[in-house]
């Protein structure tokens, strides 16, 4: 997973800029940031370091680069720790809203959704199942996570829309609609690694459950074999198998010497070989016997 997560977030910052909508990017990043209104900006803050190494790759390309060079804007703790900070003129800001409310085309609507998958979205790969989860809370732009649920409805991504503890979530937890997302945002490599570990864990499962059913299928065997071995010792210390005809006792005196045979292979071994179906009624017959010797 860590290797996964990596990947994830180095194609995220490095990739190259969609050309043209660099702006529109931005603004899905800045959706995506806690906000607060200042008295001449809004001041946008994020903890993950990656959101601003891409806003520095792409903040040149923007529609107000000139007017607002991105050391301006930008506030980094002095103490390195906690959020980082981007201080937005109001004019920026305005523009970020613009991109909430204006028709898109499905280029920009990427674009968009691609910033605020980084600034607010998680991938989890727990021991079962997939997760792709989006969050934010109060502080965050109003409407943007309902675009990003129609933008992936548009899709075709299955999602589902919750608040939890304070937080508003836009969970997929189906591997091919995380798959889709990914794509949908240019995160190639990101996709196809994870479709090879979805390929791995499902044969890794399928090999788990094989040996699990072939575990439970030699105890089962096992079990029955212990469960005919005395009875086939019960009718011999009572002289009840001398008694018998002789297919029976045959049958009890190959089961006494291969004590972990199963029932076909049984069948394989009598003197006249038999089906595993003729052993199973000899076997319930000589059960019966072995049960009317201990009355």
């Amino acid at each position: 997973m860590e290797r996964l997560t990596s990947l994830l977030w180095d194609e995220w910052t490095e990739g190259e800029p969609p050309f043209g909508h660099e702006s529109v990017e931005i603004s899905g990043i800045v959706c995506g940031m806690s906000q607060k209104a200042g008295k001449d900006e809004m001041i946008c803050s994020n903890s993950r370091l990656h959101v601003f190494k891409r806003l520095r790759k792409i903040w040149n390309f923007s529609e107000w680069a000139g007017e607002v060079p991105f050391s301006s804007v930008l506030r980094i703790p002095k103490s390195f720790h906690g959020k980082i900070i981007l201080k937005l003129p109001f004019s920026v800001y305005d523009y970020v809203l613009q991109s909430l409310k204006s028709p898109a085309s499905t280029t920009t609507e990427q674009a968009w959704l691609r910033g605020f998958f980084g600034a607010c979205a998680s991938l989890y790969l727990p021991r079962s199942g997939y997760y792709l989860v989006f969050r934010n809370t109060k502080d965050h732009e109003t409407g943007a996570m309902d675009k990003a649920a129609s933008i992936l409805r548009r899709h075709g991504v299955p999602l589902r829309l919750r608040q939890r503890k304070g937080l508003r979530e836009l969970t997929i937890r189906d591997q091919e609609g995380i798959v889709t997302t990914l794509t949908a945002i240019n995160l190639f490599r990101t996709s196809l690694e994870l479709e090879e570990k979805a390929l791995l864990r499902s044969v890794r499962d399928r090999a788990n459950r094989l040996v699990n059913c072939d575990a439970a299928n030699i105890k089962k065997t096992l079990d029955a074999a212990r469960t005919q071995r005395a009875v086939a010792l019960k009718l011999l210390e009572t002289g009840r198998l001398q008694q018998l005809p002789p297919e029976y006792r045959n049958l009890a005196e190959t089961r006494i010497e291969n004590p972990t045979a199963t029932l076909k292979e049984l069948g394989e071994l009598l003197q006249k070989p038999v089906s595993k179906s003729t052993i199973e009624y000899r076997w319930k017959r000589m059960k019966q016997i072995a049960e009317e010797s201990c009355q």
